[in-house]
């Protein structure tokens, strides 16, 4: 019986193993936005109260004027370009395929964005049946229900959540360890089916996760920091002025 039932848990432990993930596995360094100002003559001059500022000749100004206009033109269209780089890309629903890998474009994650993902993957780790630890009157006790994840997500990732809860209570499992997100998330802006979505792609570690049986019998077993990653991404998007998980997925290629 019990040799059947370690059979069937390798969908589960497989679920388990790529349970975590980050974009750009490789830390960005922050770069700093302060320059250091090179004094000059006129600059000097401009700092002393009582100091007299030069006067421009007519043609002097009228090339300055010029030359200001040309850099706020080149300014603008540049600003303009970066604002289309990252305008959202279209997708139907029905052609949305995984990613083969990290997104070529993207931009940092926002403290919102943040909170939602770390919400999910918080209840992902920490995953155990009810029944862990206690003794069974009988072998068919019904199956717990699963607890409400409505607050954090919907569609597929709120049935992913659910199924995985009931799997759990099935088996009578204790899932242990925390998963840690490795380097930088990523985000790509993208309208599927014409809904805004934010996926976020993260790098995350799951070697301290550790899933046993109520005899202590160990289904997954921690590991060394490093030795169980993976690349896994999570579509958010904003239903009733509150931002969820939509769907868990994970690019063709997930190593990070």
């Amino acid at each position: 019986m019990r040799t059947s039932q370690r059979f069937q848990v390798s969908r589960v432990c497989v679920v388990t193993l790529l349970v975590a993930g980050l974009t750009g596995c490789v830390a960005q360094s922050p770069t700093s936005s302060a320059t250091q100002a090179t004094a000059d003559p006129a600059t000097a001059a401009s700092a002393s109260p009582n100091a007299k500022a030069p006067v421009a000749s007519t043609g002097e100004a009228e090339g300055s004027s010029e030359r200001s206009g040309q850099a706020a033109a080149s300014d603008a269209g540049a600003a303009s370009s970066a604002s289309a780089s990252l305008k959202p890309s279209k997708v139907s629903g029905k052609d949305d395929k995984p990613p083969k890998t990290w997104p070529k474009k993207s931009r940092k994650t926002e403290s919102k964005e943040n909170a939602v993902t770390d919400g999910f993957i918080q209840k992902t780790a920490q995953m155990t049946s009810p029944n862990f630890g206690k003794k069974m009157l009988s072998e068919e006790a019904p199956i717990p229900t699963p607890p409400d994840y409505t607050g954090i997500a919907m569609g597929a990732a709120l049935g992913e959540l659910e199924a995985q809860f009931t799997e759990y209570a099935t088996n009578n499992w204790q899932q242990s360890g925390e998963i840690s997100i490795v380097g930088e998330p990523k985000v790509e802006d993208l309208m599927i089916d014409d809904v805004l979505t934010h996926r976020v792609y993260m790098c995350l570690d799951s070697s301290d996760i550790q899933v046993t049986e109520s005899d202590g019998f160990v289904v997954t077993a921690k590991t060394k920091p490093g030795t169980r990653t993976a690349v896994n991404i999570y579509d958010l998007q904003e239903h009733d002025g509150e931002l969820l998980v939509v769907d868990h997925l994970f690019p063709e290629d997930p190593n990070c």
